[in-house]
């Protein structure tokens, strides 16, 4: 019975060293600084889309939510002759939205 409350308790002091290595490394990471984008530096997101009507809005508005500054990336959905309303609803979501640089193509 000893036998098993040795190994026990040399497991326990492995995982025990195991898990305060993870947590030295943890604090050790770096975390991710933004750059500066003071530069012309941008990005365009391109979504191509085919009667999505269901999940535009759902899609442009996590895309206006992005940790990125607005002037640097813009919105460009290409609407592949949809025959139901995404691009009107993409439009209208753009025309509501001032501050987000987006295009309706198609």
């Amino acid at each position: 019975m000893i036998i098993i409350y040795a190994i026990s308790l040399v497991l326990l002091l492995a995982y025990i060293v195991v898990l305060l290595r993870y947590c030295l490394a943890w604090n050790q990471l770096h975390t991710h600084k933004t750059p500066d984008l003071k530069t012309k530096t941008g990005v365009s997101i391109i979504i191509p889309c085919r009667n999505e009507s269901k999940n535009i809005s759902a899609c442009l508005d996590k895309m206006s939510r992005l940790d990125f500054p607005r002037e640097q990336f813009e919105i460009i959905i290409v609407d592949d002759q949809s025959s139901d309303n995404t691009g009107a609803l993409s439009q209208s979501f753009f025309t509501s939205n001032p501050g987000l640089n987006g295009y309706v193509i198609g």
